[in-house]
């Protein structure tokens, strides 16, 4: 068990990434891969991209990534995923529907242990598995993996919060429990916070849920009144805390942090609303799914797992990084409305 499972168990329950092509894929036996030509749309090959969810806008980028590289590569990319991260059964559905008409399979898998098999299943058959994102409990059945190292980009938000907040009293909104993402995130951020001198006083789940972290930061702010940093592991939820905190009249004494930096969250982190957030390369998550499927479907050997990046978003940079986003959604012809 996690130490912040611990502590929920006691309180209120983009760069491009180097050396895509070195390395070797997983060793389970499977059947001859796909002919990529035999999976055809418009005349390319097919892959799609399933995701934790469609409603997302951290999801929407990782599709932009994957229609751009999709497109500079030669294929048609179809786009899934259910309405909640939650849904599992959902996303499991689809990825069982996507195999009849796919070349590779791009998944985002919402529950590390619970998509296994089916994801097993197809890998057997010969299709080329990519995961994204997010990883599963067994490595023998995707040929690979590119994502951040949650723990480590975790750790640099705790440790950021540390340094301009000396001696905070902080608490952290995190995600569904059994999510290897958020359980990575929290280890790193209660990592970080401690090691800088700060206290934590609870972790409490809110399933990556703007409702549900509404509900967890007013009970927080109401059991802890000297609370001085809120913690989410997503976008979602820090705006959902931020609603509250500003609701309470308790803005200036209350600082708000999270983690992906999607474009509401750095609207928000630039209009001074969120401190600060630990943003990852979503765009470049999904770029790099697709060049990796395409070197699988091409007999090319490929790194088991790459790292994109991540980095801190402040006040300071998160113009710059708006326009980043802005010019690639764009040219991906997705609608970006900021």
């Amino acid at each position: 068990m996690s130490h912040w499972m611990r502590v929920a168990a006691m309180g209120i329950l983009g760069l491009w990434a180097a050396g895509l092509t070195a390395g070797c894929s997983a060793a389970q036996e499977r059947a001859p891969l796909r002919d990529a030509q035999v999976y055809t749309e418009n005349g390319k090959p097919v892959i799609t991209v399933i995701t934790k969810s469609l409603e997302s806008g951290y999801w929407n980028m990782v599709q932009a990534g994957a229609l751009l590289e999709g497109a500079a590569r030669g294929y048609t990319i179809h786009l899934a995923g259910p309405n909640t991260e939650e849904n599992v059964q959902a996303e499991l559905d689809q990825i069982v529907a996507a195999q009849d008409d796919s070349a590779a399979l791009v998944i985002a898998p919402s529950d590390p242990n619970s998509l296994v098999t089916t994801i097993g299943d197809a890998y057997a058959v010969g299709i080329p598995i990519v995961l994204v994102d997010s990883e599963l409990a067994d490595d023998s059945v995707y040929d690979a993996f590119v994502g951040t190292d949650n723990y480590k980009a975790g750790n640099a938000l705790g440790t950021y919060v540390g340094e301009h907040q000396p001696g905070a009293k902080a608490a952290v909104i995190t995600g569904a429990r059994g999510s290897q993402t958020h359980e990575d995130r929290t280890d790193g951020i209660l990592k970080g916070l401690e090691d800088n001198g700060c206290t934590v006083l609870e972790v409490y789940t809110a399933d990556s849920d703007r409702n549900k972290a509404i509900a967890a930061a007013r009970s927080l702010l109401e059991a802890y009144p000297d609370l001085t940093v809120l913690i989410a592991t997503s976008d979602d939820m820090a705006l959902g805390a931020q609603q509250v905190v500003q609701s309470l009249g308790r803005s200036d004494t209350v600082s708000v942090y999270s983690f992906d930096a999607t474009v509401e969250g750095i609207q928000a982190i630039a209009q001074g609303d969120l401190a600060a957030a630990a943003a990852q390369y979503p765009i470049q998550m999904g770029r790099d799914s697709i060049a990796l499927a395409d070197q699988i479907l091409h007999g090319k050997p490929v790194e088991k797992r790459s790292e994109t990046p991540y980095e801190i978003i402040t006040a300071d940079n998160a113009e710059c990084f708006l326009d980043g986003i802005r010019e690639q959604m764009t040219a991906a012809g997705m609608s970006t409305g900021f």
